[in-house]
Order: C-alpha cells, then structure tokens, then sequence
C-alpha cells in the first residue's frame, strides 16, 4: 500500500525513445493507475535523454525530486519499474538510501512490493540486478551485431563521412556508402561533396596548411553538412578529412568507444570502401601535413633555416632549434636533440627512459650558414655537382633492378587489364539472379577500388623506372634543374635587394632532402659526443649525392 502524498518519475535514455514517446506512456499508465486507486500526484519529474547508468542527483529532474523529498512534499515516488531509477545496482542503491533518509519510499507500478520489508528490499535488489544484467547483455548483443554488420562491409549506422550517402534499403546488411556526386553541396558552388573533397586533397598536396584551405573554403561560400554544429569551416575539420582513410578507399569500424576510449588496433574492423581520391594523393597529402607541422612556426620568435631536416642518427629524433649562448657555442642559437633516450653504451636495446637524455652532439648556429654556403657553390658549378650525381644514380640502380621493375609493371598491367573481365563476370552471374543488386553494388565497388590500387602502383613503377636516367641524361637533367634554381634565386635577389629567410629555405628545401648527425666518442656524466654531419643533397628528387662535414 503506497503512503500519501505521491509523486510520478519517468525516464528514456535516448533521443529515439523521447521521439516514440515512450515517456508518455510511462505517464499514461501511471496517471491511470493513481485515478484507480484515487490519488492525485503532487507532482510529474521526467529526465528525457539520460542513460540510467547516470547518477540521479546529475539528471536535472531527478535533482529536483530529491530536493523535493527533502523538503516533505511526497511520501511516495512511484515509478514504472525499478530500472527507471537506475540501470546500475549500485547507483539505485544510493538513490533508494537518499530517498529513505527523506522519509520517502520508491514504489513500481509493475513490480509492487514494499522496500521496507526484508523480502521486498530483497527483490529490490534482484531487480536492479537483471536492470544491470539486461543492459550489459542487450549492449554486448548490440555491440556484436555491429561488427558482424562491418566485417560484411554494411554501413552500420550514424552520420556518413563527408563526401559520402548511404544507400540501400530494408536491413542495415543491405546500407553502403557511396561517393556523394549527385548533387552541388550549394547553388552556384559548381562542386558536389566528392568534388569538395578532391578540391581539398588537392589544394594539401600543392603545400596548402589546414588554415588556408578552411579560409578558401569560407571564402568560396562552401557549406558545412548541417549536422556540423560549427557554421563555418575550421582547420580541425580540414585536418580530420585529409587524415581519414575512409577517402582512400578503407573505412575503419570501432576505433572509438565512448567508454574505453581508443580501442587497439587488432579489435578495428578495416572494410573497403568507394576512394575518393588515389592513394597516391593519399600519401602526398600526408607527407605534406607532416611538412607543415615540422615547419610551424608555433611559438617561437626565431626562424631556424634547417628546422624539419635535421636527423639524430642516435635515437632516430629530430634536432630542434634552440636559442643559446655560451662562449663554446657563439650566437644566438643551436641545433639540439632534446629526446630522452638510454645512453649510448645502451642504444642497441632499442628502449626509451624517462629523463635520461641523447647523448648526440650540440650543432652551433653556424651550421646553418655552412650548409647554405655548400648550397651556393653547387649552383655555382653545377657540372661538377652533376657529375657526381651521375656517378651516384649509376652505382644505385644495377640493371637487375631495372628488370625487375619491368617485370613488376607488366604484371601490373596484366592485372588490370583482367579487372574488366572480372566486371563482367560479376554482371553475368547478377543477370542469372545469383546474387543481390546490393551485393553486385559491393562487388563492382571493391573492382574498382582494386583497379584504383592498381594503377597507383602502376604510376609509381613508371616514376621509378623513369627516374633510372643514364649518366648522360642525369648529367643533363641536374644541370637543367641546378641553373633553373640558380635562376630562381637570382630573380629574389634582384627584387628583394638581399637573400632573404624564405627565398633560403624555398631553395633548402630544393636541394637539401637530409641532414644526418652522428655523434662520435661516448659520452661520460653530462657530456654529449662530438657531432659529425652528413648532408644528404637532391636533385629534382631523382638523384642524390652524399657529403660529410665535420663540426
């Protein structure tokens, strides 16, 4: 028998639910039951949207009705089941001592025993038990089903990435994405959200940063999805697209749960999917976001001229600028790893400790002028330099290389030629009714993203083998591409009246691909070793020669 006077709690945990309006039904059968038994309810508090998992004083009305209690204005919180109050046995513990310690006792509608006496605490506790119970089987079920769904290459569910739609019908089995090439993201745009995408990786591989692809986005009036809580376009959004796999053609399931956090990499579900853009515009676009974050300015005040290129050969780090003066090291700044490795008697265990430092050498400011110096002189004698670059491409690609690079790009092509008939199998057994159209969809999808692969690698083998010049041809295309840079750097100076930071790094960047440190002699207490530099120079990215320079 429930004691007088009587509030009414009612409860959903998701949107879907407040949509079906399952709290209305809550409320209905309640209210019909207090005019049965003749009562009038003090009061309605419904929490709509809030898991059961949550602790009651965080729900806004479950707050509100413990203030309530407090204050005496019910006896009775009737309750539909005793899940509405909490699916954690725990939680619904503490809430039903808040509750008794106000004077007031929790009472379901379709579970009606008395808390208050042994039995009925007994069955209170059971019932918050299969609560618990249900909702972890019922997510466990929910969560396999998913990943059955994904490993046979189903959208599961949620909002798709930008550039795509899901299509299909009836179960989520049948659900894939497709490339969104339908329609213009806006009028006059001229550009569908595929194309928004290409646009993007494109302008990434021409050197473009996050920053200004999402200020020329802006600028060109281009719409966020309306999901996108943000009216406009902002470099996190840019970074998030040019570093999804999704556009390449693989779509990674449960990389995130909301619980755990990050899941590990053998419980992520890779499926194919439809490519954006090739997995060569992939990779450039990625090395060019690895450029623009060495090459950021953060922070720092100082321009550093090798900053991103300098390598520790010790503990495999980066050299980073520093600003420093002492009478060893003249200047205002050096060139120092600042990694926290095992010291070098202990490089070969190949382990990392915190606060024990690398012993690589300290490199002066002045590097940066002995290199640029070693820089002027190749463009002023670029037939020597060629020289040495012919030698250099001569004894790196044997002809057994040659050939094997042949024999890979016409098995290559092979391949894709066969890719054809395998379409036309796949429409030969569609058209006897031996499979679904989603299915013949999926097939046709996953042909093309293989001949997409296909031909990538086809491109590259051709780059390699074109990039194995004769000497002859090495000579002259070195020479072509050092005079051309000589060019370049004249038509600075003669604008600027002066060599400039960024004319300096633009022609670095031309020619310099590395610059490795070796640090020799052990170091003993808090000494580093001797730096040794080897400079890596490049040519047009074909060729390469290498040249040392002790410090």
């Amino acid at each position: 028998m429930i004691q007088l006077p009587v509030a009414l709690y009612v409860r959903v945990s998701s949107d879907r639910q407040k949509e079906a309006n399952t709290i209305e039904g809550q409320i209905q059968a309640l209210v019909a039951y207090c005019e049965r038994e003749g009562v009038v309810p003090v009061d309605i508090y419904r929490d709509e949207g809030f898991s059961g998992d949550l602790p009651f004083l965080q729900r806004p009305d479950g707050a509100r009705l413990l203030t309530d209690a407090k204050a005496g204005k019910f006896a009775t919180v009737l309750v539909y089941m005793f899940d509405r109050l909490s699916r954690d046995t725990y939680e619904g513990l503490a809430t039903a001592r808040m509750l008794k310690e106000s004077g007031v006792s929790p009472y379901s509608l379709l579970e009606p025993f008395d808390i208050t006496t042994p039995h009925g605490a007994y069955m209170f506790v059971n019932s918050l038990n299969n609560a618990q119970l249900f909702k972890a089987q019922f997510l466990e079920r929910t969560k396999a089903g998913s990943r059955r769904k994904a490993r046979a290459g189903a959208w599961v569910g949620g909002p798709p990435p930008y550039g795509y739609r899901v299509e299909g019908r009836g179960k989520n089995e049948t659900l894939h994405l497709v490339v969104n090439d339908d329609e213009e993201v806006a009028e006059g745009i001229g550009m569908t959200e595929g194309g928004v995408v290409r646009w993007v990786f494109h302008l990434c591989v021409n050197g473009q940063t996050c920053y200004k692809i999402a200020q020329m986005m802006n600028a060109r009036g281009i719409p966020t999805r309306q999901s996108n809580p943000r009216p406009t376009w902002h470099p996190a959004s840019i970074s998030r697209i040019l570093n999804s796999t999704v556009y390449k053609g693989i779509h990674p399931f449960g990389r995130y749960n909301r619980t755990t956090g990050y899941n590990p990499p053998e419980q992520i579900i890779e499926r194919p999917c439809p490519a954006i853009v090739s997995v060569d515009d992939w990779d450039k676009a990625q090395e060019t976001l690895t450029r623009n974050r060495q090459l950021s300015r953060r922070d720092t005040d100082t321009k550093y001229l090798l900053r991103g290129l300098v390598h520790c050969e010790l503990c495999g780090a980066k050299f980073g600028g520093q600003k420093w003066h002492t009478r060893r090291y003249p200047g205002n700044f050096v060139y120092i790893c600042r990694s926290t490795v095992l010291p070098l008697s202990e490089y070969a265990l190949g382990k990392k400790v915190e606060g024990l430092r690398c012993a690589a050498g300290i490199l002066p400011g002045s590097v940066e002028d002995s290199i640029w110096n070693d820089v002027l002189d190749i463009l002023d004698n670029p037939e020597k330099a060629a020289k040495r670059a012919a030698d250099a491409a001569e004894q790196a690609a044997p002809k057994e290389d040659a050939d094997a690079l042949h024999s890979e790009l016409k098995k290559t092509k092979s391949a894709i030629e066969s890719k054809e008939g395998e379409r036309a199998a796949v429409l030969s057994v569609f058209r006897r009714g031996r499979i679904t159209t989603a299915a013949l969809d999926a097939q046709l999808d996953e042909i093309d993203r293989e001949e997409t692969l296909l031909k990538a690698a086809q491109t590259r083998l051709m780059e390699q083998l074109e990039g194995m010049q004769a000497p002859g041809e090495t000579e002259e295309s070195v020479i072509s591409y050092l005079r051309a840079l000589k060019a370049r750097l004249h038509a600075a100076e003669l604008e600027n009246g002066a060599f400039t930071w960024e004319t300096k790094r633009d022609i670095i960047e031309c020619m310099v691909a590395r610059i490795s440190v070796h640090s020799s002699g052990p170091p003993s207490g808090k000494r580093r070793g001797i730096p040794t530099v080897e400079i890596l120079y490049s040519y047009g990215g074909n060729v390469s020669v290498r040249k040392k320079k002790p410090l």
